[in-house]
C-alpha cells in the first residue's frame, strides 16, 4: 500500500530511467538551445551528449518542426538584447537601460521641484524675525553649498550615464549584428552528431493520428489540444504526432522513455491550484503505461540536467544549469505566445478573456500576413499596443486594425511601437 500511484515516480524508478531509457527531445527543447552560450553548448556536448550517445532520439516530426523554425529562432536572441534597452509592455524583465534613465530623471525632477523648493520655503519661513516660527543662527549657507554640490553630482552622473548608455548600446548593436550576419548554425551539427532520427511516418499513419486527434482535441485529451485554434493543417496535430511516434517506438523496442520538453502548456503538464507544475498529464502516463507496459516521464531541460547530475555520472556545472534556468524563465515569463508573438494583458490572470482575444488577433494577422513582423501584443484596458520588429506596412497596420475591430474595439485604440 506504500507504493506510489502511476502518476508519481519513485526515486529508484527515476534512477533506472536515467540509466537505461531512450531519451527523446521535443522541438521546443532543441530550439531553445539557440539561446545557450558557446560555453553552455560545449559543456552539454562534452559532459552529457557524449555520455548519452546512442540513446538520444528525435521523431521525424520534431526534426521537421526544427528545420522549419530554426532560421527564425536563430535570430530570437536579438530580442533579448533589445529587451536590455527598450521597455516592452507587459514584460517587467525588460528595458533596464531605459528604467535607469527614468530613475535619473525622477531624481532630477524631485531635486528641482521638491528638495530645492522645500529648502527655499524652509529658509523663508524661519527667517522672518517678527513672526513665528523664527529661528536664529541657522547656518543655511553651508547646507546651500551641499545642495549645490549635490546638483553638480547629479549633472556629472547624468553625463557619465549618457557615456555608459552610448557604450552599452554600441556593444549590444555589435552583438546583434554578429548574430544576424552569422552563417554558423551551432545546433544542427550537434543534432546530426548525437541524435538518431526516427523514420518518417507514412501518410496513412499520419491520417490515422489526425482522425484520432479530432476526437482527442474536441475532448481536451493531451497532448496538443491547445494548438487546435492556433495552427493549420497537419501542424495543429504536431504534438500528437510526436507523442504517437514515441509510443510506437517504445512499444517496438520495449523500452522506457524520457521526454525532454520545454513546452510548459497545460496540454502536456498537470498543474496544481497554485499553478505549480506537478507532473506530466495523467492521461499521458496512463496511455503510455497501458500501450507499452513500460515507464515514461517528462522533464524540462533544466530539470533534466539536474536529474542527470544526480543519477548518472555527468558533471554539468551549477553555472550552466543556472544559465539554462534563466533562459527557461525568460522564454515563459508571464506570457502566452501565438505564432511566436508575445501576448500579454493587463489583469490577464483575473480576466483570461483578454488573452483569448489577443490570440484571435494574432491568428487573424498570421493568416493574412505571410511573414510575421510582430514581436508582441499587449492589451491595457482596451488599448492595444503592437510592438513591431520592423516598420510595418500599411497593409499590416490595417490587418491589425480590422482584427481589433472584430473584437468590438475601436480602431483608434491601437498604439504602434517599432523595436528596430
Amino acid at each position: 500500500m506504500n507504493k506510489k500511484p502511476f502518476y508519481q515516480i519513485e526515486e529508484e524508478q527515476e534512477k533506472e530511467l536515467f540509466e537505461n531509457s531512450i531519451i527523446f527531445f521535443d522541438t521546443s527543447s532543441i530550439l531553445d538551445m539557440y539561446y545557450f552560450t558557446e560555453e553552455n553548448l560545449l559543456e552539454l556536448k562534452d559532459k552529457l551528449f557524449d555520455l548519452l550517445k546512442g540513446r538520444l532520439l528525435l521523431t521525424y516530426q520534431t526534426e521537421f518542426e526544427f528545420l522549419k523554425n530554426r532560421e527564425k529562432v536563430k535570430l530570437k536572441p536579438i530580442d533579448s538584447y533589445n529587451n536590455l534597452i527598450k521597455k516592452i509592455n507587459g514584460n517587467n524583465d525588460s528595458g533596464h537601460v531605459e528604467k535607469i534613465q527614468d530613475i535619473i530623471k525622477l531624481i532630477e525632477t524631485n531635486f528641482n521641484n521638491e528638495l530645492k523648493g522645500q529648502f527655499k520655503t524652509l529658509q523663508e519661513k524661519v527667517s522672518i524675525n517678527n513672526k513665528h516660527p523664527s529661528l536664529k543662527d541657522v547656518n543655511f549657507s553651508d547646507f546651500e553649498i551641499q545642495v549645490k554640490s549635490f546638483e553638480e553630482q547629479i549633472d556629472n552622473f547624468k553625463t557619465n550615464f549618457d557615456l555608459f548608455k552610448k557604450d552599452i548600446i554600441e556593444k549590444i548593436e555589435l552583438q546583434k549584428e554578429i548574430i544576424a550576419n552569422s552563417d554558423v548554425d551551432r545546433i544542427t551539427p550537434l543534432l546530426e552528431e548525437y541524435f538518431n532520427i526516427m523514420q518518417e511516418p507514412t501518410l496513412d499513419e499520419i491520417n490515422s493520428y489526425i482522425l484520432e486527434g479530432e476526437f482527442r482535441y474536441n475532448n481536451d485529451i493531451p497532448p496538443g489540444y491547445l494548438d487546435k485554434n492556433e495552427k493549420v493543417g497537419f501542424q495543429k496535430y504536431g504534438d500528437l504526432i510526436i507523442w504517437k511516434e514515441i509510443l510506437r517506438h517504445a512499444k517496438q523496442l520495449n523500452k522506457d522513455i524520457i521526454l525532454v520538453v520545454n513546452d510548459v502548456k497545460e496540454d502536456w503538464w498537470y498543474y496544481d491550484n497554485k499553478k505549480a507544475k506537478v507532473s506530466p498529464r495523467y492521461e499521458l502516463l496512463k496511455e503510455f503505461k497501458d500501450f507499452t507496459n513500460n515507464k515514461f516521464w517528462m522533464y524540462e531541460m533544466k530539470d533534466f540536467l539536474y536529474k542527470a547530475n544526480k543519477y548518472i555520472p555527468t558533471s554539468i556545472t551549477p553555472e550552466t544549469i543556472k544559465d539554462i534556468v534563466a533562459i527557461s524563465e525568460m522564454n515563459s515569463i508571464n506570457s502566452v505566445t501565438h505564432q511566436n508573438i508575445l501576448i500579454t494583458a493587463n489583469r490577464q490572470d483575473e480576466e483570461p478573456s483578454r488573452i483569448d482575444r489577443l490570440e484571435r488577433v494574432a491568428l487573424f494577422y498570421s493568416k493574412n500576413i505571410s511573414e510575421i513582423n510582430i514581436y508582441s501584443l499587449h492589451d491595457h484596458k482596451g488599448i492595444l499596443t503592437v510592438s513591431w520588429s520592423k516598420e510595418p506596412s500599411n497593409i499590416e497596420k490595417k490587418t491589425i486594425a480590422l482584427a481589433w475591430m472584430n473584437e468590438n474595439e475601436l480602431e483608434g485604440h491601437i498604439e504602434h511601437v517599432i523595436l528596430e
